[in-house]
């Protein structure tokens, strides 16, 4: 049975330049639990409020007021599947604390800063991608597929003879 399907840690394998030589780097990743996907949409609306707030620094007390509030309404509805959320998830940063989500509790010495500095190599992007998915996407696929019973059970049998 597959790490994605038990929960248990597989390795995410990242890539690093050390004084011109490549060094690989293995964390143990696991699935993300609610509580990662809720942190990670906490950090998302967060983010959002607070690059609203920056826009809005300039502005007059009031509007300034009502931008914010404006952005605090909106980022409620923000989540890490969402359009304007993915697109954040698809940021150096994004992808950063989206592997803190996956590795921190077996690497609680990991530090978000130096995960973005992993995430600046593309190749490194890529894997955590695919990890990721694998991880989560497809086990929630598995999870959520339909068990065969009754005729459906049958026709796969024949299938299978």
């Amino acid at each position: 049975m597959s790490a994605a399907l038990t929960g248990a840690s597989f390795p995410l394998r990242f890539v690093e330049r050390v004084d011109n030589e490549r060094k690989e780097i293995i964390f143990r990743a696991r699935p993300l639990a609610d509580i990662d996907l809720s942190e990670l949409d906490t950090w998302i609306q967060t983010r959002y409020i607070r690059m609203a707030r920056l826009a809005a620094r300039d502005l007059p007390f009031e509007e300034r007021q009502l931008e914010v509030d404006l952005a605090q309404r909106h980022a409620a509805t923000l989540s890490a599947f969402s359009g304007p959320g993915a697109r954040m998830i698809a940021t150096v940063e994004g992808m950063a604390q989206l592997c803190y989500q996956m590795i921190y509790r077996n690497h609680p010495e990991i530090t978000i800063d130096r995960l973005k500095l992993l995430m600046i190599n593309p190749e490194n992007v890529r894997e955590a991608n695919e990890i990721f998915k694998e991880a989560n996407i497809n086990n929630a696929v598995n999870k959520s597929a339909k068990p065969k019973t009754g005729d459906n059970l049958k026709k796969t049998r024949r299938r299978t003879k």
